[in-house]
């Protein structure tokens, strides 16, 4: 939202501009938007991009509910010589240093989008315009649920666009400035918790962020985070950052550039979006900066040779697990930091279990194949709270002797068992005039002979009793 929101030499152009509009709407005087429009001036001179829409709602002068208002009355007009083919301009949705990002709508598929249109500065670098194109291609190809989603690029006319999913909500940086400077931990844990799954995803696809905050993440209507600004992310497959370079645009956002960002190097690692991301927490949590200073070469400097504050001395209510998390995001080395961003999730996962509540879900990211807990989503969103699962050890027997008498035990049930299942047959039974063929043994001599009974005429029993003795 800067003072001459006209986007000049490409097709779309805004008329109105926003400060004339705040004051058309009463919401503030001339001489608020003239001390507004001074610290703009100052801040660009210091190196910093400052919206005029964030230093009226710092002052006080507006809220962002107006400065919502004021945008989406920005009127917008497609000249009749270059249009963006497909697409039907509504309203403006914010300006940065790569170009401005229109609400539009996809006419063949009848839906909202969020059209990004390249900077005419960039787009007179060949380099440049190449690299928007590919890095958007390679984007588009993301699918995650925390990324904002890439739907078409292309140019015509001169005009470069990139058109991504559009987000009803607010960015997190806006959020913050609503919750009156600062989110509660429980709060910003769980955006960052989102924020890491998204990164993690983006570094296993080679693309790297490198401008990770909070004015580059939305936050829908039901909570989830969504990262966002990845049309200008590179690929790690691409180390040459001579377009950047050669219009002098500094890389990242001094509040959250990391140290080796700051020193200029071009062989980066996920390390580098870790470390936004780790200030970015650090703002989310305090309502400050990790540095602060008068322009952007000073705070770089301090991200490159001082150690960070510890969190704790700004809030010192934050539980100890959080501020320890945040410091080794801010590590100066990459390999300090966390391995990836499915690491630092797991982090942020013990975390929030330190503050007694959280929720399961399964992950459908396809970040892992291990389902991966999600967490609360910010007040207002329902969820079920429940305990964290107690995990009880089992003690592994090493007593031999027990083992095998409880083997023979079960021997013993079983063999009973198929005794009773299975008798013995019963002896048959002989007639009346039939001889006993078992031997008796004769007490006097202990010699076998054979014994005949004499046929009687008394009932016979149905079984003989039978002596027998040992041999």
């Amino acid at each position: 939202m800067p003072v001459d929101s006209n986007i000049t030499g490409v097709a779309i152009q805004v008329r109105d501009r926003f400060g004339a509009l705040a004051i058309q709407r009463h919401f503030i005087t001339q001489e608020q938007l003239d001390e507004a429009v001074s610290v703009q001036r100052a801040a660009a001179k210091a190196g910093f991009r400052k919206r005029l829409g964030d230093i009226l709602i710092k002052k006080g002068y507006l809220t962002q509910t107006q400065v919502q208002e004021i945008i989406s009355g920005q009127t917008t007009v497609v000249s009749d010589n270059k249009h963006v083919a497909g697409y039907e301009i509504i309203s403006k949705l914010g300006e940065g240093g790569m170009g401005a990002v229109f609400k539009a709508r996809q006419t063949g598929m009848d839906r909202l989008v969020a059209l990004k249109i390249l900077s005419p500065k960039l787009a007179k670098n060949m380099e440049f315009r190449e690299r928007f194109i590919r890095e958007a291609r390679a984007v588009a190809k993301l699918n995650h649920p925390n990324i904002v989603a890439g739907i078409d690029v292309g140019s015509e006319m001169g005009l470069h666009y990139f058109a991504m999913e559009f987000v009803p909500g607010e960015t997190l940086g806006s959020k913050i400035t609503a919750c009156g400077g600062k989110l509660s931990e429980r709060e910003a844990l769980t955006y960052a918790h989102q924020i890491a799954l998204a990164l993690q995803h983006a570094h296993q696809h080679g693309i790297l962020h490198r401008d990770v905050k909070p004015e580059n993440v939305l936050v829908d209507k039901d909570g989830t985070v969504k990262l966002s600004d990845l049309g200008l992310a590179r690929s790690v497959r691409h180390d040459n950052d001579a377009a950047m370079s050669s219009v002098g645009m500094a890389i990242g956002t001094p509040y959250y550039i990391s140290p080796e960002q700051a020193r200029g190097e071009s062989n980066l690692t996920p390390g580098t979006d870790l470390y936004s991301l780790g200030a970015s927490l650090f703002y989310m949590l305090t309502g400050k900066h990790v540095f602060e200073g008068p322009t952007s070469a000073v705070i770089m400097a301090k991200h490159v040779a001082e150690e960070p504050p510890d969190p704790c001395a700004e809030v010192p209510q934050l539980s100890k697990a959080t501020s320890l998390l945040v410091l080794k995001l801010l590590n100066k080395e990459p390999k300090d930091r966390y391995k990836d961003g499915k690491a630092l999730a797991t982090a942020l996962q013990d975390a929030l279990v330190t503050l007694g509540e959280f929720t399961v879900a399964p992950d459908v990211s396809g970040v892992s194949k291990v389902p991966t807990p999600v967490f609360a989503m910010p007040i207002g969103h329902q969820t079920t709270k429940i305990k964290a699962p107690r995990i009880t050890r089992r003690r592994k027997s090493t007593d031999v002797s027990g083992g095998l008498l409880a083997t023979l035990g079960i021997v013993g049930v079983l063999a009973l068992v198929i005794l009773w299942a299975f008798p013995a047959p019963k002896r048959p039974s002989f007639p009346n005039n039939a001889p006993n063929p078992k031997p008796e043994r004769t007490p006097d001599t202990g010699t076998i002979k054979p014994v005949v009974e004499k046929p009687s005429a008394k009932t016979v029993p149905d079984k003989l009793p039978v002596k027998t003795t040992e041999l």
